[in-house]
């Protein structure tokens, strides 16, 4: 028989298990490794998301594309343009919505831009025909003087321009600003057969006052 070893025996099994040891070591630090990039990754990916949901949550517009604005606008004033009764338009301030169609090349604001081209001469000698964006919407040149109410005897055409719902609601994505002025599209009797339809923008108030008869 061969003859058995336990020394030798104990000392392979030793080094067998500081060999496993090392390896068990070796794998939890590379577990621990995985599992701080694993969060780290994790936190990226929501910080990711984060940024992805406050880009979404405000002005998704291209401020700085001004024609790009124009051709929205156009298309849904062409798809949203008709009145119907009952659909709610807002007025917006002739003064903004000029520097805005002269900005973003919309309508008559393409011949506004041609006729001030090329544009000013800057302090630094460069010309440049580049049109500056509105900024916030300015509707309190609409408003009674120290109110938010709308003020009385303004013109279509001079003092507002009237644009759909889903146009306001677009523009005011963009730029913000107000105060908002709703108003509702009514028929107003018949042209050549047809409904005539109207934004009532001063809409018919009627105040009634209860008199009560005295006992004689």
């Amino acid at each position: 028989t061969t003859p058995t070893h336990p020394h030798i025996h104990t000392r392979t099994h030793g080094r067998m298990s500081d060999s496993v040891s090392r390896e068990k070591k070796k794998t939890n630090r590379n577990d621990h490794v995985n599992s701080s990039d694993s969060k780290n990754s994790s936190r990226s990916n929501k910080s990711v998301h984060a940024d992805d949901d406050e880009s979404g949550s405000g002005k998704e517009s291209p401020l700085d594309e001004g024609p790009l604005q124009g051709k929205l606008i156009a298309e849904l004033m062409t798809e949203h343009g008709k009145m119907k009764v009952g659909d709610a338009w807002f007025l917006v301030s002739m003064a903004w919505w000029t520097q805005w169609t002269v900005y973003a090349e919309y309508g008559d604001g393409i011949e506004e831009k041609q006729r001030d081209s090329p544009a000013k001469l800057r302090g630094s000698g460069v010309m440049s025909d580049i049109s500056p964006a509105p900024g916030k919407i300015r509707n309190s040149s609409l408003c009674e003087q120290g109110t938010v109410e709308l003020a009385k005897d303004l013109q279509l055409g001079s003092d507002f321009i009237l644009v759909p719902e889903v146009v306001w609601k677009q523009l005011h994505s963009w730029y913000g600003g107000g105060p908002s002025f709703e108003r509702i599209v009514i028929a107003d009797g018949e042209r050549n057969g047809e409904p005539y339809l109207r934004v009532e923008v001063y809409p018919l108030h009627l105040r009634m006052i209860l008199l009560r008869r005295q006992k004689s």
